[in-house]
């Protein structure tokens, strides 16, 4: 965290931070590991990042989708999330040089994790993008219960296949405090621009 919060000050220094062509985002790389982080430093990173969205402009969130999900969500115009990715929705494919397919970027060039090839002027598919296209929310019994779930998805399938041993159990890291950390800046800058009022005239709650 305090590597962190020396990087966040030369960037501040360097005047890169809210600069238009420079967008800044914390991404979440390790589960919470009580051994190795302490609600001290959830909190500190956490603090953190409420500073960089009030300097910026905007939250600092590696997936801008979940705020994104919610307005689109209030409009009542678009179905909420059910998966994390396009992977399974069938939406589009990665195409390599020999014409193999792949449902996710990570995992191309690797044979084993192909969903289809283009050979002899066709198109083959293979059992894996049917596998694929059943990783949604109503096949991750564990997302059910989650509040978050509409917005976060069940996290990456790749990361639960390599970790969680199965495509269908949510890898989603720290995606709920993301979410909510998310939240928490984008209603603080709503405030701030109508002068420390809610929309509904009272004060934000502290």
């Amino acid at each position: 965290v305090d590597s962190l919060r020396a990087l966040v000050a030369r960037l501040e220094r360097e005047r890169l931070l809210g600069h238009p062509d420079v967008e800044i985002y914390f991404a979440p790389i390790n589960t919470s590991q009580p051994d190795r982080q302490s609600p001290e430093d959830f909190e500190a990173f956490f603090r953190l990042f409420q500073e960089v969205a009030r300097k910026t402009g905007r939250p600092p969130s590696l997936n801008w989708q979940f705020l994104d999900g919610i307005l689109r969500m209030q409009s009542r115009r678009v179905a909420p999330r059910t998966r994390f990715c396009s992977l399974g929705s069938e939406t589009g494919y990665l195409l390599d040089p020999r014409g193999d397919l792949y449902d996710c970027y990570e995992e191309a060039g690797r044979l084993d994790r192909r969903v289809g090839t283009v050979a002899d002027g066709g198109l083959k598919w293979f059992p894996l993008k049917e596998t694929y296209t059943r990783r949604h929310l109503l096949n991750q019994p564990e997302c059910l219960q989650c509040p978050m779930a509409l917005l976060c998805g069940g996290g990456c399938a790749r990361l639960a296949g390599v970790h969680n041993g199965s495509l269908f159990k949510p890898y989603c890291l720290q995606n709920k405090e993301y979410i909510a950390q998310t939240l928490k800046a984008y209603y603080g800058m709503l405030a701030r621009r109508n002068g420390g009022k809610r929309s509904d005239g009272a004060a934000p709650p502290a």
